[in-house]
């Protein structure tokens, strides 16, 4: 097995971040990084190209910061990717009610700006120098070492290809999703952080469990929806995402590429599984079901009365879309989620997006949190490689100070993005109940458009209320904490 260092500068102060996942989370926290002289990283994903699929991204003004946080030229990447500004509207709609909307005013709707995932991961990659980025370079296992490498006293890690070639890296990053292998390394030896069931909660630490809903969105250019669903839904001279909320259903529809296509997403909720598992403990969803998790699976028949409740020709419409373009099974992706652990970071890998956790897709929660931690990482990661030169010091346990730097930012970032995380799951995941009319945990309030305004006012902040530089300001305090606590001089 040949082990190679990867194709960065031989300077002692220079950090070697590899980035496995080419998803947006990972690409913009590949552009936040190229920001610092002294950081090189590379970007790695099994697929042929980079992908990032999946409802189109609805942007807070506080995420768009994050996103400016990172690198001020990727507010030009959604201008070219064909983000659109809309407006908001929500009503009930179901076979025993009449349409009726929700007061919106004074909700910190992230509707600011839409955009399609992969028109904006196509734009944020494509002033990236090619030789940073690896598709199609299947990684076999990820390995890391807290301390002790070779005698620098900092650790490093490791990532084993599929080809035998072996290359050594100060931080590994996965963001590589559910099914993370960098997870794997971070999650040894803890379970979930609710349960103390031994082999069962490790099991639940590293696999992910259905979230309790499915949702199916599509992409259909404007001209097509417009005849489907009728025009006087679909205005792009004054654009507008739409929700219509049913017992147990949400509808939507957005405008994304300058306004030229339109996106439907439809969802429901998944029926309750047979027995309540106690190990989920306190976190939202529910205990992985028997058999294949990720699908459910419709004939026409089958969807169309799953929606058949609300009987507006925009969303008879959207149903039509669907059925005309799955002509066989209509398929729903069923949304997956991690339970709470102990640490998203371990020795010198950490895993961020969709590795670490999962959010409801509603109104973009995962993604702003994957944008989030890209943003704190590459500024504590930055941090760390800036000013570490010179450092003179040892750690309590007789480790060079300068070198072990990263796994204090390292700690940092959990320290910073594990609550921040676990706070926007619970409430993203009211919001995905509350829209679909089981929010209010009585029949009688779960449709009215009083008491769902009033719940949405009550979870949104959490989701979409964010203070940039405050957040980066205390992931850097408390890195500074951290190396101060452990450190003699």
């Amino acid at each position: 097995m040949s082990d190679h260092a990867s194709s960065t500068s031989s300077s002692a102060h220079v950090l070697r971040v590899a980035i496995i996942g080419g998803g947006l989370g990972g690409a913009c926290l590949l552009r936040g990084l190229l920001r610092y002289p002294h950081i090189v990283a590379d970007l790695y994903d099994a697929r042929p190209q980079f992908r990032d699929e999946g409802s189109a991204l609805d942007l807070s003004e506080a995420h768009q910061e994050v996103l400016r946080a990172l690198d001020p030229a990727l507010d030009a990447c959604l201008d070219r990717a064909g983000a659109v500004y809309s407006s908001v509207a929500l009503c009930v709609g179901t076979a025993t009610t009449s349409h009726r909307g929700i007061d919106v005013s004074g909700l910190p709707i992230p509707g600011r700006r839409t955009v399609g995932r992969q028109a904006l991961l196509d734009e944020t990659l494509a002033d990236v120098p090619p030789y940073l980025l690896h598709p199609n370079t299947p990684i076999a296992t990820v390995s890391g070492a807290a301390e002790g490498d070779g005698g620098s006293g900092g650790g490093a890690a490791y990532l084993e290809f599929v080809d035998g070639t072996r290359r050594r890296y100060d931080v590994v990053v996965g963001a590589d999703g559910t099914e993370s292998l960098a997870r794997s390394v971070v999650m040894s030896g803890q379970g979930c952080s609710t349960g103390a069931n031994g082999g069962d909660d490790e099991d639940l630490a590293h696999k992910p469990v259905p979230a309790g809903s499915w949702v199916l969105p599509l992409v259909v250019p404007l001209a097509r929806a417009q005849q489907a669903m009728g025009p006087g839904y679909l205005d792009p001279q004054n654009p507008c995402r739409a929700g219509w909320i049913g017992d147990g259903i949400f509808m939507q529809h957005d405008f994304i590429n300058h306004g030229r296509d339109v996106q439907i997403s439809l969802s429901a909720m998944l029926p309750p599984p047979p027995a309540a598992d106690s190990r989920q403990g306190s976190y939202p969803g529910g205990a992985a079901a028997a058999g294949p998790t990720w699908a459910k699976l419709f004939t026409h028949e089958e969807f169309e009365a799953t929606f058949a409740q609300n009987r507006s020709p925009a969303c008879q419409g959207m149903v039509k879309l669907v059925q005309s373009v799955y002509t066989i099974q209509i398929t729903g992706i069923v949304q997956m989620q991690h339970v709470p652990t102990r640490s998203y970071a371990k020795g010198r890998v950490c895993v961020l997006g969709g590795a670490a956790h999962a959010a409801s897709p509603c109104h973009s929660a995962a993604a702003g949190l994957s944008l989030e931690q890209a943003m704190v990482l590459s500024t504590l990661l930055g941090h760390s490689a800036s000013s570490g030169i010179g450092i003179r010091g040892f750690t309590q346990s007789g480790h060079d100070v300068e070198a072990a730097l990263p796994q204090y930012a390292l700690q940092a970032y959990d320290a910073v993005c594990r609550p921040r995380a676990e706070q926007v799951v619970r409430a993203a995941s009211d919001i995905t109940n509350t829209l679909m009319g089981r929010g209010g945990g009585e029949r009688a309030k779960d449709l009215d458009p009083v008491s769902i305004a009033e719940r949405l006012r009550q979870r949104w902040p959490a989701v979409h209320n964010l203070h940039v530089t405050g957040l980066q300001n205390a992931a850097v305090d408390i890195m500074e904490q951290f190396i101060a606590e452990d450190s003699k001089w």
